[in-house]
């Protein structure tokens, strides 16, 4: 059993090594990937809400022999020869994609859900013009604040006005009809690393159709949960286009979709991507593909499970003693929960606590850190995503709670709850939610 400074003397990095040394350097290499392949998905708990995990069959392909041999462009417009198995790849993973989020139009090559905001922002705007985004303050993502994509593409962003609600944004609904009317927007954009709960979107989007506004929806954390019809419906809702990454709540790998029902923004999306984006890792959508296919098989009970999971495992903390955020409304609706920290010694040692334990987690910024304290955040926030997949319960949550607060709170020695954890695991080791290879074709649309 690993922990986070169990690196053997012999793996770590030397700057004096010799020419002769090479293969030593590989074989270094590659006992460290195997090391932290072994430690993050066997030995810890990963309650990263930022992680998820891929069946065996997605996280074969990308070391097929699509990992070498790209063909970059559209189907059936490729400048290299070759493309035949390929396009027929593509074509799957826009009909599963289409299908999973009720979206006419996929665009699948953007390597992450960072650049597909780039994209999309790009596509959706014209330099110059007004964009309103959701806050910084409640955890708007930096693609698309002033200094992220909006800056290079000489866009005026104004913040959606919010009043502090139960530790996340309460829309000021009067206001924001008030900024649309003064500075035309061209595109209102929503999004969260700290989202809890559905944004009101009906809402929101009738405002913004009454002005002309596209609203862009960043799902990035949520998107396997609107591909379970658990969270929301963002097109249904009115959503212009919407962006998110593949490997939070969707277990895929690293990568970004862009969706919209909108052929002529489809078609400047399309574009965009033509120019900004050469070679996409054709293994990365094969992966991405049979992750999918997976959750048009299993996409609304893990949706469910991952859910019930996240409040089930708040409210025990909150047992526990730890300030969780939104106490009011029942601490969340998504896959993520957020402790705040900053009377126990902040999130940032918190994390390092809890590493040590053998769990994982992250430190984000929290409202109550705005403005003077964002560099040191108070935010611990936790997701159940992975852990739902081996198939944990309430039950379990529970146990992970005390495990969490006598970490935190009692300060046991970290050997003793990693034992704990090993064993918690050890009961978990299947992975639940996913289709035998011989098992997928049936998923496939025809």
């Amino acid at each position: 059993m690993l922990n986070s400074g169990s690196i053997p003397k012999s793996l770590t990095w030397k700057k004096d090594f010799q020419d002769s040394n090479y293969r030593r350097l590989v074989s270094d290499v590659s006992s460290l990937a195997k090391l932290h392949g072994k430690w993050i998905s066997q030995d810890c708990l990963n309650l990263v809400s930022a992680h998820n995990i891929m069946s065996p069959s997605a996280r074969a392909i990308l070391s097929s022999g699509l990992a070498d041999k790209i063909l970059a462009g559209r189907i059936k417009n490729r400048d290299h020869a070759g493309a035949t198995f390929i396009d027929e790849i593509d074509k799957i993973c826009i009909s599963v994609a289409s299908r999973l989020f009720k979206a006419s139009y996929v665009e699948y090559r953007p390597m992450s859900g960072a650049i597909a905001n780039g994209i999309a922002i790009c596509s959706v705007t014209k330099p110059g013009t007004n964009v309103i985004t959701w806050p910084k303050k409640y955890g708007a993502h930096f693609t698309f604040q002033e200094k992220g994509y909006p800056f290079y593409r000489n866009l005026k962003v104004s913040e959606i006005p919010c009043d502090e609600g139960d530790g996340e944004g309460a829309i000021d609904f009067p206001k924001l009809e008030e900024m649309i009317d003064a500075i035309r927007p061209s595109t209102l954009i929503l999004g969260s690393s700290t989202v809890l709960f559905p944004y009101p979107l009906r809402r929101l989007t009738k405002i913004a159709s009454r002005a002309g506004v596209n609203v862009m929806y960043d799902g990035a954390h949520v998107m396997g949960l609107i591909a379970g019809g658990k969270f929301q419906k963002p097109f249904e809702e009115g959503a212009t286009v919407l962006t998110g990454s593949t490997q939070k709540t969707m277990p895929g790998p690293v990568g970004g979709l862009i969706l919209s029902n909108d052929k002529p923004l489809a078609d400047l999306v399309q574009t965009t991507t033509d120019h900004l984006i050469a070679n996409y890792q054709n293994n990365r959508v094969a992966a991405l593909t049979i992750a999918m296919i997976e959750l048009l098989a299993f996409g609304r009970s893990l949706a469910d499970r991952i859910t019930k999971n996240a409040k089930s495992l708040a409210r025990s903390l909150s047992k526990q003693g730890f300030v969780v955020l939104c106490k009011k409304r029942d601490f969340t609706e998504s896959h993520q929960l957020i402790i705040d920290m900053k009377e126990s010694g902040g999130a940032e040692e918190a994390v390092r606590q809890l590493e040590r334990a053998n769990i994982l987690s992250t430190r984000i910024t929290i409202p109550r850190d705005f403005p003077d304290h964002v560099d040191e955040p108070s935010g611990l926030r936790l997701g159940t995503n992975e852990i739902s997949r081996f198939d944990m319960g309430s039950a379990e949550m529970n146990i992970i709670a005390n495990l969490i607060a006598r970490t935190l709170i009692d300060k046991e020695k970290p050997e003793i709850i990693r034992k704990e954890v090993s064993m918690l695991k050890d009961q978990f080791s299947q992975m639940k939610y996913v289709l035998d290879p011989e098992s997928i074709e049936s998923f496939i649309p025809k």
